[in-house]
């Protein structure tokens, strides 16, 4: 089944794009990223080769559409990057469909090295702590240990659930894997709807957690201790809501359950509350979107602002600088998004960014 999925997505793209391996990256216009700053990574079009980092400086508003191609003249970052992880001077991003990590500057955003990962293993979302990054393998049913010392891959993987997307990593040193089986492609699978448990000492699956079908996203709180997952439900289930579970981590048992369309959640800094992406996923159902948000200590599901049924709300992040939400609108996915800053209940300032921004990070 799995090799099916894999030969559609390369009928899809024809010939999977050859990603050539910077190695001494040409000098070009030079910028310094500062605390504070935003990264935005864009996805680009899938079979394009065209993802890109926009770079802003939260104080100035100065923004850099394709930073990464300007600090690198001559070299792409991959196709559909889908994930980045900014640690102290480093950046990660995975490249679903390049198969691999690239690992850069902060500072300059200059490619440092580009890790190699099996070929049509589809990696997705990214966790890190002193020793590996992890990283979610979805056509693999797997997550790859990359040693952070020497930035390589050798062969290390831990099996988990059908189709293993976001990831999690519990202050115990436990890691918590959506398995989303990809929707309906492998709903029927006995591990669809799960979350893997896996213990970081031993590097195996010790449980699996039942919350609901397509489950993609997992969030640890470490101020209440809880998990919270979100689910969207399968795309040919039109009418059908996902939701959002609430699991206690010191054992594994479900908590509280928020109906509704969950995509991106993001913790307040205080981890009081999560802020999230309220909108029907499908290709059939175009709804009006919501930015809303959960209150942990009452349970109250709201809404901070309604948008209507022309944008695709594409990323969320919540920044650990001010607080303030910032949402990414992918708007027909065949041309540039923006990102629009809220604070309170309105949009403070639309920022343009590049093309299908999927993921937003900050300098801290």
């Amino acid at each position: 089944m799995i090799t099916k999925l894999i030969s559609i997505l390369l009928i899809i793209l024809g010939i999977t794009s050859c990603v050539k391996t910077p190695s001494n990256p040409a000098i070009s216009e030079e910028f310094e990223v500062n605390y504070g700053d935003c990264l935005v990574l864009c996805e680009g079009l899938m079979g394009y080769d065209n993802s890109e980092i926009t770079y802003i400086n939260t104080a100035s508003g100065k923004t850099v559409v394709e930073a990464y191609s300007q600090s690198n003249v001559g070299f792409r970052l991959g196709d559909t990057a889908n994930d980045i992880i900014i640690e102290n001077d480093t950046i990660y991003i995975s490249s679903t469909i390049g198969n691999f990590i690239e690992v850069i500057n902060l500072k300059n955003l200059k490619t440092i090295k580009r890790i190699s990962l099996p070929e049509n293993s589809g990696p997705r979302k990214m966790e890190i702590d002193s020793k590996y990054i992890y990283c979610t393998l979805l056509f693999e049913s797997k997550v790859a240990l990359i040693e952070r010392s020497t930035l390589e891959f050798k062969g290390e993987m831990i099996d988990v659930g059908p189709q293993p997307e976001g990831i999690c990593l519990e202050s115990s040193g436990i890691i918590y894997v959506a398995n989303s089986a990809y929707g309906d492609f492998n709903a029927n699978h006995e591990y669809a709807k799960t979350i893997s448990v896996i213990d970081i000492n031993s590097k195996t699956e010790i449980n699996k957690i039942e919350i609901g079908p397509n489950v993609c996203e997992v969030v640890y709180n470490p101020k209440n201790q809880m998990l919270y997952a979100a689910y969207y439900n399968l795309p040919s289930l039109t009418d059908s809501l996902g939701g959002i579970v609430e699991i206690n981590t010191s054992d594994n048992s479900i908590g509280r359950h928020w109906r509704c369309n969950p995509f991106r959640l993001s913790l307040s800094i205080q981890g009081d509350s999560l802020f999230f992406i309220d909108q029907k996923r499908s290709d059939k159902t175009q709804t009006n979107a919501a930015i809303s948000f959960i209150a942990f200590q009452s349970g109250i599901y709201g809404n901070l602002i309604s948008t209507d049924n022309n944008d695709i709300l594409y990323a969320l992040s919540v920044s650990p600088i001010d607080g303030s939400v910032w949402v990414a609108n992918a708007k027909n996915h065949q041309t540039n998004g923006t990102i629009s800053q809220i604070s309170g209940n309105s949009t403070a300032r639309k920022i343009p960014v590049g093309l299908n921004p999927n993921c937003i990070d900050f300098v801290r």
